[in-house]
């Protein structure tokens, strides 16, 4: 569940200073002129609210994605990493996961698949079952996109996709993760910013 969004103290103005939007004298609000002025501080009354970076990726964050395809994937073979699906989280950085995207060829009646994403090679709670609905059809794709994903990892770390057969079929399988990096201090700022 998404919290609502809040601005962070020490982005609200100061006590005293006339809210966003006061009234200048002779009626009208106050236009906000671009860069803050010459005195370089900020504007007397003017909210600057940062989104969590784990939500919105800031002007320092860099997306990453990491795809690909295991192909013969069965009882014999799984459970197996997705080939091509691995990201190592650099050091001095913290990864958000933000959309995933899973497919199976010629599913079965009888299929018995499941997908997880994994950091470090142990599963992520909520993610460590993601199963195939059986069916018979020629391609199952599943995606969840920013709006559900919220996984965080941190530096070091790596994170992959991994997939589990359990019937007698065997099956191409492929996975999409994307999300972004940011520095770790950023990461620390906005943790400290929101979690009041």
């Amino acid at each position: 569940m998404v919290e609502p969004w809040r601005t962070p103290p020490q982005f609200v103005a100061t006590p005293g200073e006339p809210s966003k939007g006061a009234a200048r004298p002779g009626g009208g609000a106050a236009p906000l002129p671009f860069g803050g002025g010459g005195g370089g501080g900020a504007l007397p009354g003017f909210v600057r609210t940062v989104p969590p970076v784990n939500e919105v990726k800031p002007p320092q964050g860099q997306d990453f994605i990491v795809g690909g395809n295991l192909a013969g994937a069965s009882v014999v073979t799984t459970p197996a990493v997705v080939t091509g699906v691995t990201f190592t989280v650099p050091v001095g950085s913290v990864a958000y996961i933000r959309s995933l995207v899973l497919q199976v060829q010629q599913v079965l009646g009888t299929s018995d698949i499941a997908f997880a994403v994994r950091v470090d090679a142990t599963p992520v709670p909520g993610w460590q079952r993601i199963p195939v609905l059986p069916a018979v059809i020629a391609v199952w794709a599943q995606s969840w996109g920013p709006e559900e994903v919220y996984i965080e990892v941190q530096p070091g770390r790596t994170v992959d996709v991994s997939v589990t057969v359990l019937d007698g079929g065997a099956y191409n399988v492929g996975a999409i993760l994307h999300g972004w990096i940011v520095p770790s201090a950023l990461a620390v700022a906005s943790r400290a910013g929101w979690d009041m």
